[in-house]
Parts: structure tokens; C-alpha cells; sequence
């Protein structure tokens, strides 16, 4: 399968989102589309699926989209129920019609030859079997229960109608159907929301052995890490193909930066001598036509200068303290037992010093939200005790802070909570959570639940906690916006207790773990690691689900397409590859004319025909050097070059070695043009 776009732009109301850019698929590719919100992600994935059009690039052309015959899409959207009141099994069984087809023929065959034998039908009912059993027609009653269970269902909730679910569990089995169906392509827009870790974790080996293409918009670090082979970046409008997964992501843009950024310096220094040495000679006669060629060149340069681009980043402004320091026992609970009304979820005992941070984790419904709730005082306890050390005090974020709604600007909002701030202190404070010029007076109810969640963080994080308790504080951020998080809490010298299923999250930030599970909660004062092991010795002795089962598929699979990669066994060592010319060109100039002449020496006409010489030598070197510069800065723009950062950095290495070579000349150069201006 192959599915490629070529320099092509999309625009929304008529703003670019994406400009010249370049996409391509093949088989078995498990590609994740990276970018800070509002990018243009989802557009993206919807023009892939045909619900928006391409626009017309700068110079009037529009791009091409070229994909195979056999292109299926799949795409959670595009995924409806149109009749609710069919069970959850029945609904999700169409996604094997195929499968269920044949087995229908499969029993009429089979009906019809058990009165009347005929050759012809035995050859097809054979046929149809054979078919049938390489489609996972076997099993595929089982797939759809391991499925079931591993997103939070209970198996005899198979049996409901549809129309008794709610609209988040519509969600989860939509997209269940929609891995059941195996397309080509399957497009998933933020896949993890509103799963916890277990299903997380399932999807991620369902998605390893997935036998098509994935293509997926995700702020989940560690499910991308674990999944995907290839990202994409949206970044400035442009489009970046880098391949591995999302640490190998991480890696590759950051020592791609730095080379483009070791190119400007070299450019813009080789700029700068250039722009000297014509003013020097600009209105000298016999120097006209070399000042020409000059000029060219310094304009080259200059349209192709360009400092590259790094996404601003202020988290290293935002440092946040406690106004006061609290004892050294933060929070105490004793067979303290959360739940609703009289019914008990989960019991727990937890001890909690001063600079812990906490992570809490486990499935949907096991009581983390709750005991979150009832610490703070929203929900009743049940029985048991607890209590705060001395001088805690704590802001709380709940998970549902994407629901505020309020008719005030942002700038109200804060003006209201922070009365004695001047408009500059409020205006500062917003800033540093990216609120800046016409934004801060934005109605609060149009924020997006992304800009609700940073708005709620301002104002917490400046009443100075020395305690922070955050019910799913990630919730709606983009990758940025996390990692800023992250940076916040580092720095934080007060306690935190957190409930996450972001992975990537929680191992960064925590120190200790507190598992919630199956009515009682498990604490590992090693954190996130001594979870982790504890899950694998978990799972070893209890590996109930064959995820073979899960990952067949109903579709021939090819093997990855060759992508035309550049044979660099052709690029020869540097000595060889940058100097064969240059030395042809000066064996035949004699030894004595290499010693350096100095200004006071006497030149006859004979001796200024051999430093003119060697002046034209040296011009035809530079240039051949600037040729192959040239050519080298051309390939860096290759996207097979881009992600193979060791053939980067010997080009990069080329590249410097000749611009030393080329300074060193034009030094001579001028030396010997002084002699003989």
C-alpha cells in the first residue's frame, strides 16, 4: 500500500495551516502526527479521509495525491450506530460481515450436499472453509470478547443495547468496532483519551503486532514511544518526516537543529568576509569582474540565510514556591475506606512526607478520583481517618476544569480572584502561560479545554500551595503544555499528589506510586519503576490474553515498499572527494611560488604574472569548494539524509572542513591582492 501527498497546502478560512509540504504511507508503518494544538493535526487527518480539499500553494500549482488501489481508511469519526436499540455484540459483529457472510454460505453448502452431493459445490464449500479459517473466522467471537473486556466492559455487557451506554462508552466501542474491522489504513484521533493504563497498555500490544498501517494524532509520549515507527512533526506550517519512535523523534530534531543551526553561523561569518573583501575591492578596475562574481555569490547566500526555526518555549519562566513550608508529614490515612453513600470502592493507607510526589493510577472505577474527592472534602469517607500535617495548605484541580464556563474575559476572571493586582501584574501573570495581547480578553466560556486547563494552573500556581492535589491534570494538553507541567513540578518545593494515566507523566513526576486495585490500593515507595516491576512478575504468572488472536487480519500484507534510499557508498572520504582538483590545479604552480612574499619585497612583471596566476588558481578552488558546499546543503534537504543523522553529521563534517579550506584561501587570496593592488 502506498498513499503519498506532494507539495501540497491546506488552508482553514483562509489561513495556511499547512504549506508545501510532502506526507507519505507504506505498508506496515506505525506513523505518529506530533504538534502543539491548533497546528493543523485533525485537519490533516481529515484531508486524508476526503472531508477537506487542498488549496493552492504560493505559486499557483496545487498538489498531488497519489495512493494504491487497494487504499481502505478507517476512521473513528466516520464510525456511527444508526440503530441503538441492537446489542453491543450484534454491532460489533459487523465489523467480520465478511467473515459471518461466508459462514452462512458455509452452512447452506453444507445443508444442500447433506441431500444431494454435487462436485462443484464440494470444491467451492472446501474453497470457502480454507477462506473462512485464514480470515479468523475460528475465533473471531472470541476476539471480540478479549477486545471487550480489555476496554472495561464486562462480558455480559455484550448483551446490552446500545442505547443504554453513555456517550463516553459509545466512544470506546466505537473505536473497538473500528479496530475490529482491520482497515488498510486505520486513522485514530487521540485513541488513549478517557482510557486507563490497563486498556492503554492492551491497545499498545494490539497495535505492535497489527498487521496495517496506523497513522494517529496523539499527546501520549509513551504510547508513541511504544507503538510507532515513524513521526511526523507540524511545526511553522511545514511538514517533517523523522523516522523511529518518539525518544529517537526527540533526538533527531534536536541534533538537526543544531546542524542547521552550525550552517547559519558558517554562512553567516563566510557573509560577512565576503561583504568586506568587496568593499575593499569594489572600485578597483582590474578587480571588477572578481567583485561580480562576489556579489553573486553574496546573494545566494543571503536568499538562503535563514536562522532555523525553534519553537519558543517559556517554561523556565514559570518557577512556582510555596508561600510557606509545611511539616513534615503532609497527609495521614488510616483504613480509610472511599466510596458513595455506603458503598465501599477501595480502602487505603498512605503516609505522605513533605516533597513526595505522589502518583496515583490504576483502572476506571477503582476509587482514585474519589479518594481524590473525599481528601478534599466533596465526597463523605465511609470510615476510617485522615488528616493534614501541620501548615499544609493545598489548591485542588479537578479533572472536569474543561467545564467551566463563565461569561467574564480572561482578564476579568483574574482581576476578580487577584483584586490588588495591578493590570501589568495580571498581565505578567497570564503571559506566562501564553495569554498574551488580544487573548487575555477572550471569554472564558470560548476557551478551548486545553486553554481552560493552563488558565486554572495560573491561578492555582500563584496562590502558592505548598501542597498541589490534580485530578488528571493533562487532560487537554498538547505535548508542549505537558512538558512545561513537568518542568513546573521539577522545580516545585512544595508536595504533590496527582491521578494520571499518562504514563510519560507519571514516571517523570513521581517518586512514589499508590495502585489502585481491585478494592484495595498497593504502595511502591521506589515509584513508577518498582510498579512497573511489579506488573511484569504480574503478568508472567498471569498472561491470560493471546494477543495473537486480536492482531490477524482479513487483508493480504505486503512488504514495505522500497523507498529509493541514496547509495552513500558513492561518497568518497573527504581528503579524496574535496581535493582531487585543487591539487591538479596547483602541482603545476612551482614550490617557490607557495613561499609567502611579503609586501616590501620588489615585484617585477614577471613575479606579478606568477602571484596572478596563483590568484586565479586560488579563485577557481573557492569556487569549485562553494560548488560542493552547495551541492552538500542541497542533499541535507533529502528526507532519506534527515533521519540518518550519521550520514548528517559527516556531511555536516564535509561541509566544515571545506568552508575552513575556502577561509584559508580567501586569506591568501587577499594577501597576494594586496601585493599587487
Amino acid at each position: 500500500m502506498l498513499y503519498e501527498i506532494r507539495n501540497a497546502t491546506i488552508s482553514v478560512g483562509g489561513n495556511d495551516i499547512l504549506t508545501g509540504f510532502d506526507f507519505r504511507i507504506v505498508d506496515n508503518e506505525k506513523i505518529a502526527l506530533v504538534g502543539k494544538n491548533g497546528t493543523g493535526k485533525t485537519t490533516l487527518l481529515r484531508f486524508i479521509v476526503g472531508e477537506v480539499e487542498l488549496d493552492y500553494n504560493s505559486d499557483n500549482s496545487i498538489g498531488k495525491v497519489i495512493k494504491s488501489n487497494d487504499f481502505v481508511i478507517g476512521y473513528l469519526s466516520q464510525i456511527s450506530f444508526s440503530d441503538k436499540n441492537i446489542t453491543v455484540y450484534e454491532e460489533l459483529s459487523k465489523a467480520f460481515k465478511d467473515v459471518i457472510d461466508m459462514k452462512i454460505k458455509i452452512d447452506e453448502l453444507n445443508n444442500k450436499l447433506k441431500f444431494e452431493y454435487n462436485e462443484g459445490d464440494a470444491i467451492r464449500l472446501n474453497d470457502l472453509i480454507n477462506a473462512f479459517n485464514n480470515s479468523g473466522g475460528l475465533y473471531y467471537e472470541k476476539e471480540i470478547k478479549i477486545a471487550f473486556n480489555k476496554f472495561g466492559f464486562d462480558t455480559s455487557d455484550l448483551n446490552k443495547k446500545l442505547s443504554e451506554f453513555s456517550g463516553g462508552q459509545i466512544t470506546k466501542i466505537s473505536l473497538l468496532k473500528l479496530l475490529l474491522m482491520k482497515p488498510n489504513l486505520l486513522i485514530l484521533d487521540e485513541p488513549t483519551n478517557n482510557l486507563d493504563i490497563d486498556a492503554i497498555e492492551w491497545m499498545e500490544e494490539y497495535f505492535k503486532k497489527y498487521k496495517n498501517t496506523i497513522l494517529l494524532v496523539s499527546h501520549d509520549r509513551m504510547f508513541i514511544d511504544n507503538v510507532c515507527n515513524v513521526v511526523y512533526e507540524i511545526e511553522n506550517k511545514k511538514l517533517i518526516r523523522y523516522t523511529g519512535n518518539y525518544t529517537n523523534y526527540l533526538e533527531q530534531k534536536e541534533k538537526n537543529f543544531l546542524s542547521k543551526l552550525s550552517q547559519y553561523k558558517r554562512d553567516k561569518k563566510k557573509l560577512d568576509k565576503l561583504n568586506e573583501l568587496t568593499e575593499r575591492f569594489r572600485y578597483k578596475a582590474t578587480k571588477a569582474k572578481m567583485v561580480k562574481s562576489k556579489d553573486k555569490m553574496i546573494k545566494r547566500i543571503e536568499d538562503n540565510l535563514e536562522m532555523p526555526f525553534r519553537e519558543k518555549n517559556n517554561k523556565k519562566e514559570i518557577l512556582v514556591s510555596s508561600q510557606v513550608e509545611s511539616g513534615k508529614v503532609v497527609l495521614r490515612c488510616e483504613d480509610l475506606v472511599v466510596g458513595y453513600g455506603n458503598k465501599s470502592i477501595s480502602k487505603v493507607n498512605l503516609l505522605v512526607n513533605r516533597g513526595d510526589r505522589v502518583g496515583i493510577i490504576g483502572k476506571n472505577g477503582t476509587g482514585k478520583s474519589t479518594f481524590i474527592k473525599t481528601i478534599v472534602d466533596e465526597v463523605k469517607k465511609i470510615s476510617g481517618v485522615f488528616y493534614f500535617g501541620h501548615n499544609v495548605y493545598y489548591e485542588y484541580f479537578e479533572q472536569n476544569v474543561a467545564n467551566i464556563n463563565s461569561d467574564d474575559t480572561i482578564f476579568e476572571y483574574f482581576e476578580k480572584i487577584y483584586p490588588s493586582y495591578t493590570n501589568e501584574q495580571i498581565r505578567d501573570l497570564l503571559g506566562k502561560f501564553s495569554f498574551t495581547g488580544e487573548a487575555v480578553f477572550k471569554k472564558v466560556s470560548k476557551l478551548s479545554g486545553g486553554e481552560k486547563v493552563r488558565l486554572t494552573f495560573a491561578k492555582i500556581f500563584e496562590k502558592k500551595p505548598n501542597l498541589l492535589i490534580l485530578d488528571e491534570p493533562t487532560n487537554h494538553l498538547d505535548i508542549a503544555s505537558k512538558e512545561n507541567l513537568e518542568y513546573i513540578i521539577d522545580n516545585y518545593d512544595g508536595t504533590v499528589i496527582f491521578v494520571s494515566h499518562d504514563r510519560y507523566f507519571t514516571k517523570k513526576i513521581s517518586n512514589k506510586i499508590l495502585l489502585f486495585e481491585s478494592g484495595k490500593t498497593l504502595y511502591f515507595s521506589d515509584g513508577y519503576i518498582d510498579y512497573e516491576n511489579y506488573e511484569n512478575r504480574k503478568n508472567e504468572i498471569d498472561n491470560k490474553f493471546n494477543y495473537d488472536l486480536i492482531t490477524s487480519s482479513i487483508y493480504d500484507v505486503k512488504n514495505p515498499m522500497d523507498e529509493g534510499k541514496i547509495d552513500y557508498s558513492e561518497i568518497e572520504p573527504y581528503d579524496k572527494y574535496m581535493s582531487l582538483s585543487e591539487a591538479e590545479n596547483l602541482k603545476n604552480i612551482e614550490t617557490n611560488d607557495t613561499k609567502k612574499i611579503s609586501k616590501e619585497s620588489f615585484i617585477d612583471n614577471k613575479e606579478k604574472n606568477k602571484i596572478l596566476k596563483k590568484i586565479k588558481v586560488l579563485e577557481e578552488n573557492i569556487e569549485k569548494l562553494e560548488k560542493d558546499n552547495n551541492d552538500l546543503k542541497i542533499s541535507l534537504n533529502d528526507v532519506a539524509i534527515q533521519t540518518d543523522f550519521q550520514k548528517l553529521y559527516e556531511i555536516d563534517e564535509l561541509i566544515n572542513k571545506n568552508e575552513i579550506k575556502i577561509d584559508n584561501y580567501l586569506k591568501e587570496w587577499e594577501e597576494l591582492n594586496d601585493l599587487i593592488k
